[in-house]
């Protein structure tokens, strides 16, 4: 006797000479349809949610990869824009050692010795580079006398050290009310209205200075840092031009102007005046790091090498290596000589990451 197979469909007759039916499904009837559907339809939820989710992590991730392509593909530019340089009105006293700490209670009744006491407290502070005590003395001193010139000046320079850079425009504005009209404070109205990107206000204030006080060296350098806000590139030159006459010691000028250089497209003329930085002051590694790009745009991968291990004598190896993963340097990590110094400064960075930590290790074994 052949065995047959109930389930499955023949197309050959079998005895009786029919071919077999396939068989009918079997009906259970604890599952009702409505429960399937919703199994369904909660099963295509969950799957439209993973989607979504997938969908918004992937978006991010292009976005963090676009991001980081278009830095790579277009870097900034290698020197930015300067600090304004910011005056005293008066160089602060140093402290005096028999000063009471708690003076309040020692302090007579008279105002104006409450008053120039808190002047004296303040300085001490803000030579102590304390400038949020120095400013609370400050406050207190207005409390006693709101129109002391000398003390609104001093508030004004205290918030533009603090960045309350509005606090210190309406304090220095209140002091020039006063009468106080010195360069140092229009200096410092004048930084405080460049650091609140009004550059107009600013340079207005650093060009009343020049025409009073010619010789006032901030208040040309600051000039030239407003121009550069305002994108007046050749205007900027000359007071940096002015402002290294002025004060020939100083490196930055010649940094600035190196940068105008480069944006008017006189690469040569850049790199000479950074290399005129570097003998000014060698042991100031950013002109090092700036000839070292200049030179790699232009082609120059060993030149830029030289310049960057010239450099690593001044920082620490972390911030070579940084910058010289830059896509500029891409061609001199190609030769002998970068594939060294890469290696190098990977080694010298890491070491010098893992100091501290053996450092708190060996600390901890000696505790």
């Amino acid at each position: 006797m052949v065995y047959q197979n109930p389930n499955r469909t023949s197309r050959y007759p079998t005895r009786s000479g029919r071919p077999t039916a396939p068989p009918r499904p079997r009906h259970n009837p604890d599952v009702k349809p409505v429960m399937v559907w919703k199994k369904i339809l909660l099963r295509a939820f969950v799957f439209i949610l993973l989607m979504a989710g997938a969908t918004q992590v992937s978006i991010q991730a292009l976005k963090f990869y676009w991001s980081r392509t278009d830095q790579r593909m277009n870097p900034k530019p290698p020197l930015a824009k300067p600090e304004p340089i910011l005056t005293r009105i008066s160089p602060a006293p140093p402290p005096t050692a028999d000063l009471d700490p708690s003076p309040l209670t020692v302090i007579a009744s008279d105002v104006t010795n409450k008053l120039a006491f808190l002047i004296r407290r303040a300085e001490m502070f803000e030579a102590d580079g304390d400038y949020p005590r120095a400013l609370e003395r400050y406050q207190e001193a207005l409390l006693i006398d709101p129109n002391n010139a000398e003390t609104l000046a001093a508030a004004g320079r205290l918030y533009l050290l603090t960045e309350n850079y509005s606090e210190a425009i309406d304090k220095l504005n209140l002091a020039l009310a006063a009468g106080v009209v010195t360069p140092e404070l229009l200096n410092n109205l004048g930084t405080a209205h460049l650091q609140t990107q009004h550059p107009e206000e600013a340079l207005a204030r650093f060009k009343q200075i020049l025409e009073a006080y010619p010789s006032f060296s901030q208040a040309a350098f600051n000039a030239g840092v407003a121009n550069l806000y305002l994108n007046r590139e050749p205007e900027a030159f000359e007071y940096f031009s002015t402002y290294r006459k002025l004060a020939p010691e100083d490196p930055r000028p010649l940094r600035e102007m190196a940068r105008i250089e480069w944006n008017l497209d006189h690469p040569t003329n850049a790199i000479a005046l950074l290399e005129a930085a570097i003998q000014l002051k060698p042991d100031w590694h950013v002109p090092y790091l700036d000839v070292a790009m200049m030179t790699a745009r232009t082609g120059d991968p060993e030149k830029a090498l030289v310049f960057l291990q010239q450099a690593e004598s001044h920082t620490d190896p972390a911030t070579i290596y940084q910058v010289l993963q830059s896509p500029l340097f891409k061609e001199a990590r190609r030769t002998d000589t970068g594939r060294a110094l890469e290696s190098s400064l990977a080694q010298r960075a890491r070491e010098q990451m893992l100091a501290p930590d053996r450092q708190g290790s060996q600390a901890d074994l000696d505790e």
